[in-house]
């Protein structure tokens, strides 16, 4: 018999496999549409129709325009976070004078309703009456069967009885009332539109890249290369690089087993945090385990021995690196967040209205494979290049043979030229290479400066010109702008407490900075308060005045 409960499980049966490939097939974020724009009759905002998708899969349809009083919102937002018990659940100490100009996000909620569209005819459950046919008797409730009253195959119904139900002739049974809270219902799907706070961590390119592909292979490199230099300190890295390269001297001798033990340490561990190592690693790992210098082995021969073992390692922590890439390649399912909001944008609010709207401020996109492969046929190309790439032998050829880099290198090198080069003036063509990526980054950095909206505000003065230049030109050429400078120096950038843009702030005239010096250069700039305050480190500093 097929019951309500078997049409209910048919029925969650189907929405949930619909949300599931939603989830993990499409992501979650705005579909299309949902554009957020100013009402011309009022001074609230208005989100076009659309479609979205949230953390849970579920269908988020907006078939019409919708208007959107933020001012009120805001204002509930507000409300809650003074109402809302501060440990309950666990949030900030809201602020103490709430104030309500700034920037706030606007939301898209998936949120389900019950209704009752119409209330039921029928107020009880249909029982027999009577002898089952027409005629046959009455409703043991007291109702009275007529001929025009729907009263067929001996069931009654509301009309026939007179009272609220109908119970089988002869029970001797009263009329069963029925609560109002179980009749027929019917649920519908719908939204919410709200507001939060904008946090500024949508604005963060690292945070908007945590958890990416390409975040998790930056952050295994970085953790492999911190382990490796805790072990390999500075010298043994380079000796290593000249044995490696087959540039090491006799002198060199004495400190190679030390060297090379270091990175085989190193390299251990690295091997030792994989989940299962393979057999052939272990084995490549103990074959080129240093040994000393043997009675009677030449320094020359011993030498390369070490490279041997060196280059060995080496392609062992090349192993390792290419399996970061690979196990990063492999997508995992995304969690779905404590709060399942959409946020659609963000709006500039103040004195009570919305001031400017940034529609792509923190809003996130669902996508759609087929129409990405078909623009951009990108997945295909880059699948083909990921086998290739994670499956070509590094320590053994395809016939088994072991693979040794100074043969991959004399292939590529013959001559040993681009080796020489590398190596001659204690590897200054590398030591000017990593200058020059450095300057590449410090010009790029001043230009992005440039062209910041601040930059061009009347008033302002943009300190990019005086960064990296000498302390005594900038001293001159702040005292000409009548800005009074306090000098501190660093004994590296690590001592800046300044990151990203903020080491290049944007003041006027009149005011206070304080540069950041190492090595004689100014490194950065921090703004200061209109009061001389004492630094907080007792650093060395100095102030000159430009007024």
């Amino acid at each position: 018999m097929l019951c309500d409960l078997d049409l209910v499980a048919l029925e969650r049966y189907a929405i949930g496999k619909n949300q599931l490939h939603n989830r993990y097939l499409h992501g979650s974020g705005v579909v299309c549409g949902l554009e957020i724009t100013r009402d011309a009759c009022s001074d609230s905002l208005v989100v076009e129709c659309g479609y979205a998708l949230d953390c849970h899969g579920r269908d988020i349809v907006v078939p019409g325009r919708q208007p959107f009083d933020l001012s009120a919102a805001v204002r509930a937002c507000l409300l809650a976070e003074r109402t809302r018990p501060v440990c309950d659940p666990p949030i900030g100490q809201p602020v103490p004078d709430c104030p309500d100009n700034g920037t706030w996000c606007v939301t898209l909620r998936y949120r389900e309703v019950d209704i009752r569209p119409q209330k039921p005819l029928i107020t009880g459950s249909a029982t027999n009456c009577g002898g089952g046919r027409p005629g046959g008797g009455a409703c043991a409730c007291g109702g009275t069967p007529s001929a025009s009253a729907g009263y067929s195959s001996g069931r009654c119904t509301a009309t026939t009885c007179g009272c609220g139900a109908c119970t089988p002739s002869g029970s001797g049974n009263g009329p069963a009332a029925i609560p109002a809270g179980c009749e027929a219902t019917r649920t519908i799907e719908c939204f919410e539109l709200g507001v939060c706070r904008d946090d500024d961590q949508c604005h963060d390119l690292s945070t908007r890249l945590a958890g990416t592909m390409p975040a998790k292979i930056i952050a295994c490199l970085k953790d492999a290369w911190s382990k490796v230099s805790r072990t390999v300190d500075q010298p043994s890295q380079v000796l290593n690089y000249k044995l490696a390269m087959g540039k090491a001297s006799t002198r060199d001798a004495a400190a190679a087993y030390a060297a090379v033990w270091k990175l085989h340490a190193a390299i251990s561990d690295l091997i030792q945090t994989c989940d299962v190592p393979s057999a052939e690693v272990i084995a490549e790992l103990a074959a080129a385990k240093p040994t000393p210098q043997q009675p009677g082995e030449s320094r020359s021969v011993y030498l390369a021995r070490s490279g041997t073992s060196v280059r060995q390692l080496l392609l062992l922590a090349v192993l390792y690196a290419r399996d970061c890439i690979c196990r990063a390649m492999l997508p995992p399912c995304p969690p779905c967040p404590d709060d399942d909001r959409i946020i659609l944008g963000c709006v500039t609010f103040a004195d009570g209205k919305a001031q400017s709207i940034c529609n792509l401020s923190c809003r996130r996109y669902a996508g759609s494979f087929v129409n990405r492969e078909y623009w951009m046929p990108v997945g295909p190309v880059l699948s083909w290049v990921a086998g290739m790439f994670c499956c070509f032998p590094v320590v053994r050829d395809r016939r088994g043979d072991r693979r040794d880099l100074d043969m991959l290198m004399s292939a590529h090198d013959p001559d040993g030229v681009l080796r020489d080069a590398l190596a001659d003036n204690d590897f200054a063509a590398v030591d000017e290479m990593l200058s020059r990526a450095r300057s590449a980054q410090a010009a790029l950095r001043n230009n992005l400066a440039r062209l910041t909206p601040e930059r061009f505000l009347a008033g302002r003065l943009s300190l990019s010109d005086a960064l990296g230049k000498d302390i005594r030109s900038v001293r001159t050429l702040l005292a000409k702008r009548k800005i009074e400078v306090t000098e501190r120096v660093v004994d590296n950038r690590d001592d800046i407490p300044l990151r990203g843009m903020g080491l290049l702030p944007l003041v006027a005239p009149g005011s206070r900075v304080t540069a950041y010096v190492l090595d004689g250069k100014v490194a950065a700039f921090r703004a200061e308060p209109s009061e001389p305050t004492e630094p907080a480190d007792g650093g060395n500093t100095r102030t000159t005045g430009g007024r």
